[in-house]
């Protein structure tokens, strides 16, 4: 599956939403510099759903002419990656599967954070949990606790979404159990897209029973439905501010991820440079994402 958006559409789109969200206008994005992307080049980007507005941004600030932008999800982009047939995704931490795949191809990846994002619990707004532990989340996922009225909650099984195996939210939900085994799931309760479980649990009928996962950006600014609820997680609840300043518990960067054969001066390593530049993070700031602290540079000649 790609998703495929046009960029001044989707542009304003994102602007509405942010501006709905935070009561003002974003930050005014600097004048472009001299850093130029060719249509052709940025053809030979591809990432994960949820940072195609990433991309949208920094192809409206640096592509001569482009129309529109296509991402093919996480797992499809690094397959395309690891084939040659993208230079530069824009993805989640790859998979153990997606690594075994780079190195039967004897590929090496090169993986550079480029901005910050959270890992996100849902309920349905009418659930009246407010907040879990970690260890709680573990535990109702590996089905140590599967009632509602463990947590504080009504009597009431807990009903755990599920991605599909194959995705970015999945591959964090693996991250986020460390030695802890998910319980496998029912097929009704596994989602094939990031907007399958948040319409899930976000339905009037039958879904205060459920919880699941996602990224703070999709249900903050790409995918907003006004039934769901983040959990706070550890007492803390996940926001911008929360995100920047490293107290909610479970951050996670987007990677700009190549081939390391690269040459010092490819479009791949231009292009991470201009993310991890000053205006390239505020142009990331500006399309919703949360800037990382003192950014790495890649250098080139």
């Amino acid at each position: 599956m790609s998703i495929t958006v046009k960029t001044k559409i989707f542009s304003v789109l994102v602007v509405s939403a942010l501006l709905a969200g935070c009561g003002g206008a974003p930050e005014p994005t600097p004048e472009p510099t001299q850093t130029i992307f060719s249509y052709e080049e940025f053809s030979r980007v591809d990432g994960s759903t949820v940072t195609l507005p990433l991309s949208v941004a920094l192809a409206n600030s640096t592509v001569l002419a482009a129309d529109n932008i296509k991402h093919n999800t996480t797992h499809e982009a690094y397959l395309n990656l690891i084939a040659g047939k993208a230079d530069i995704i824009f993805v989640t931490y790859p998979s153990d599967d997606e690594l075994r795949l780079a190195q039967e191809a004897n590929i090496e990846l090169e993986i550079t954070p480029v901005v910050n994002d959270a890992f996100v619990f849902l309920v349905n707004k009418n659930n009246p949990v407010q907040g879990l532990t970690s260890d709680q989340i573990r535990k109702i996922y590996n089905g140590q606790i599967n009632n509602w009225s463990a947590v504080g909650g009504a009597r009431t099984p807990i009903r755990a979404l599920q991605r599909d195996a194959d995705s970015g939210s999945q591959a964090g939900m693996l991250r986020f159990m460390q030695n802890e085994k998910l319980s496998a799931p029912p097929l009704d309760n596994v989602s094939t897209g990031m907007e399958g479980l948040v319409t899930e649990i976000a339905s009037i009928d039958g879904a205060e029973d459920s919880i699941g996962y996602s990224y703070y950006f999709y249900v903050n600014s790409m995918y907003v439905r006004d039934n769901i609820k983040m959990l706070a997680v550890d007492g803390v609840a996940p926001s911008v501010t929360t995100i920047q300043s490293g107290q909610y518990p479970h951050i996670t960067p987007y990677y700009a991820v190549f081939r390391k054969s690269e040459p010092e001066n490819s479009f791949a390593r231009r292009l991470t440079n201009f993310v991890l530049s000053a205006q390239g993070q505020l142009l990331a700031e500006n399309a919703g994402y949360v800037r990382i602290p003192q950014p790495p540079r890649i250098v080139t000649q």
